[in-house]
């Protein structure tokens, strides 16, 4: 599997400042890990499950 990051500026999703760096750690293409950092908020990292990527008929 290939590993990768991307940088980025993007708002953060606490307190919406506009200037703020993520990097996201991805795995075969797949964002697993989004780190920010924001003068504000200070740097916090989320977490991205994939259940899925099949629609489950019923």
């Amino acid at each position: 599997m290939s590993k990768g990051k991307i940088e980025t500026m993007e708002p953060c999703p606490l307190c919406g400042s506009k200037s703020v760096k993520v990097i996201y750690s991805t795995e075969a293409g797949i964002v697993l890990l989004s780190e920010y950092t924001c003068s504000n908020c200070g740097t916090f990292v989320r977490m991205n499950f994939l259940v899925s990527d099949q629609k489950i008929s019923e």
